[in-house]
């Protein structure tokens, strides 16, 4: 097996895969985060998901660094890798999202076939497809050593001259409960705090996730804003004066930095479920 014909290595007990199969991740939205975060650590300020069910494929683009060869096989395809400790800072001065060394790879709990195509400013395009089937293959086998096939980049394009493309195809349709866009966007909304920003953009199929996307701002009755920041709360259909009682979100600088909820609501007089922390 020559370095020509397989120049990429994935070096893991592939055993730690079934883990991911078996639901380490709750749904295919919380493997999307993954993706976004993984993005996110890249200085991408762009990312792009096409979720598309009756091609049977989910594509994810991002404008970040990019990978060349040796990038995948260090820190893509080496499962735990875990770059940078907790507080540290990307290139462009981003608070590192992705801690967990192995999300990147969740992508084979809801896909057979995993297509990745990354380009680095000034370098030559790279690609390689990892098969599930092939996985399972060399885990039967016993080995903790994995070949990925490698693309061809040929006529490959990447608008910004660098940035990273991933197509999952041959979707676990047992996963695909949760994948509507609407749904997608409001989880991405919720995660990430900085989304609707200058610096950093998600796009669902070809609409734009925005602040409005999180679904939460309806249930807000009291509204604590920081240093005097300017908020359009025209969407606070619930929105009171005084302390807080029952939900209230928490803006720093025009952003949301907390958000709590519970009790009951106002007009109906039952409960409603607790919105989610954002961080």
């Amino acid at each position: 097996m020559t370095e020509e014909l397989h120049p990429y290595r994935m070096t893991v007990d592939l055993n730690v895969l079934d883990h991911l199969a078996d639901g380490l991740y709750s749904s295919v939205a919380a493997v999307l985060t993954e993706a976004v975060a993984n993005a996110w650590d890249a200085d991408a300020r762009e990312v792009r998901i096409d979720v598309d069910l009756a091609g049977d494929e989910i594509r994810i683009a991002d404008d970040g660094v990019g990978m060349d060869r040796d990038a995948i096989n260090d820190r893509y395809l080496r499962v735990g890798y875990r770059r940078r400790k907790e507080g540290d800072l990307t290139p462009g001065g981003r608070l590192v999202m992705g801690r967990k060394g192995i999300g990147k790879l969740s992508l084979l709990s809801i896909a057979d076939v995993i297509e990745v195509r990354s380009k680095m400013d000034g370098e030559a395009p790279v690609g390689l497809r990892i098969r599930v089937s092939d996985v399972r293959k060399a885990m039967q086998e016993g080995s903790s050593e994995y070949a990925p096939e490698s693309l061809s980049m040929a006529g490959e394009e990447f608008e910004q001259g660098h940035g990273t493309k991933i197509v999952v195809r041959k979707l676990k349709r047992e996963r695909l409960r949760d994948v509507d866009a609407r749904s997608l966007r409001r989880r991405l909304a919720r995660r990430f705090s900085v989304v609707g920003s200058e610096d950093f953009r998600v796009v669902v199929n070809g609409e734009e996730v925005t602040p409005a996307d999180r679904d939460d701002l309806k249930f807000v009755e009291y509204l604590w804003v920081f240093r005097g920041t300017e908020v359009d709360t025209t969407a606070c259909q619930q929105l009171k004066e005084g302390p807080p009682l029952r939900s209230m979100i928490v803006l720093m600088d025009g952003r949301m930095a907390g958000a709590c909820a519970g009790g009951l609501a106002p007009s109906t007089g039952q409960r409603d479920s607790p919105l989610p922390k954002v961080t």
